[in-house]
């Protein structure tokens, strides 16, 4: 049976809401020991409000990619049009957590990259190596989208992530009463 479009969305929702909330609860616990100083409630209001930042940048990322689904092929099934969305977000996702790696590593040692950047700004080689990676990373996953073995290994991964992003839903939803909590 196929799920209605809803039931796609929906799914698609919970694949979006994933590395969101993910990588902000982990960035709250990586800062846990600056909030043993504060007080438990100035702690749990800290988590509501990344909480609720999550679910709105959840919402907007979300309405990102329904708009940019426009641009596919109406020719596929929805099926597959939402895997080429799947493909496009984890390609998304894993482009933005290397470059926040990469600022971070870049600002913990500048005088050490110092270098490196000169030769970036400097040379058409490492812009046209960004362009060939951009081209590539829009491309492969519209590829694997029309490949089953690859559409099998998508709807694996949506099953697995939907479970934690529901447990995120309901973090949020006790993310914005601490925040209403708070502001009353």
């Amino acid at each position: 049976m196929t799920p209605s479009p809803r039931q796609t969305y929906w799914q698609f929702f919970l694949w979006v809401a994933f590395p969101v909330h993910a990588w902000g609860i982990a960035i709250w616990l990586m800062n846990a020991d600056a909030y043993a100083a504060r007080a438990l409630s100035e702690a749990f209001g800290l988590g509501g409000y990344l909480l609720l930042g999550a679910l709105v940048e959840s919402l907007l990322v979300f309405g990102f990619f329904a708009t940019l689904s426009l641009l596919l092929p109406r020719r596929w099934p929805l099926l597959q049009r939402l895997d080429a969305l799947r493909g496009l977000l984890l390609t998304a996702t894993f482009w933005a957590l290397a470059l926040q790696a990469v600022i971070a590593f870049v600002i913990r040692q500048p005088a050490r990259h110092a270098a490196w950047v000169q030769v970036l700004n400097a040379h058409w080689g490492p812009l046209l190596l960004l362009l060939a990676l951009i081209l590539l990373s829009i491309g492969l996953p519209l590829w694997a989208a029309t490949r089953p073995g690859w559409r099998r290994l998508l709807a694996a991964l949506q099953e697995r992530v939907s479970l934690f992003s529901v447990l995120y839903l309901g973090l949020d939803a006790i993310g914005i009463l601490i925040v209403l909590f708070r502001n009353l």
